[in-house]
C-alpha cells in the first residue's frame, strides 16, 4: 500500500496499481455526509466514490459539497428496482479495479479501504470478492446485539 495520504495506488503484490472505488448505494439519507467524512479520513483516499441514488439530485449535490474533489466523487442515478438495481447499477459504472460497498448510514474506521485492498491481495489472483460483517451501535455508543 502506498503511504502517501493521497489516492489509494495501491501497489498489488501482483506488482500493478489496483485502483478502488467505493459505491455508496442510497435514497439519499442525511447520514449520507457522516459516510462522506469518514471516507475523506482514510488513511489511503479511494481512487473514486461512487454514489448509485434514487432521489432528487439538489439534495445530493448539497450533500457532497466539498468532496468532490478530495473523494473523486461521481453520482449515477440508480437504474432498475430496488437494492438490485442500485447493485447492478454501479456494477456497470464503477471505474477501478475493485469495488468496495458500503452503507449510506455507515462511519468507515480510518483504515478501512487499506484494510480490504490487503485482504483482496492476499487472496491471489483467483479472487472474486470479500465479505465482512457490519457492527452496529446506537447512536449512545452501546453496541447493538
Amino acid at each position: 500500500m502506498n503511504s502517501k495520504n493521497s489516492k489509494s495506488s495501491y501497489l498489488s503484490k501482483r506488482g500493478f496499481d489496483l485502483k478502488v472505488s467505493i459505491v455508496i448505494t442510497t435514497a439519499c439519507r442525511k447520514s449520507l455526509r457522516s459516510t462522506l467524512e469518514g471516507l475523506a479520513r482514510q488513511r489511503a483516499k479511494p481512487d473514486e466514490v461512487l454514489l448509485v441514488h434514487s432521489c432528487d439530485k439538489s439534495f445530493l449535490t448539497e450533500v457532497i459539497e466539498g468532496f468532490e474533489k478530495p473523494l473523486n466523487v461521481q453520482a449515477a442515478p440508480q437504474e432498475g428496482l430496488g437494492i438490485p438495481g442500485a447493485v447492478n447499477t454501479a456494477i456497470r459504472r464503477f471505474e477501478g479495479d475493485v469495488a468496495i460497498f458500503i452503507d449510506d448510514d455507515a462511519i468507515p474506521p480510518r483504515p478501512w479501504v487499506g484494510r480490504y485492498v490487503e485482504a483482496l491481495d492476499a487472496l491471489g489472483e483467483e479472487y472474486a470478492g470479500v465479505s465482512s460483517r457490519d457492527v452496529l451501535f446506537e447512536p449512545s455508543g452501546a453496541l447493538l446485539r
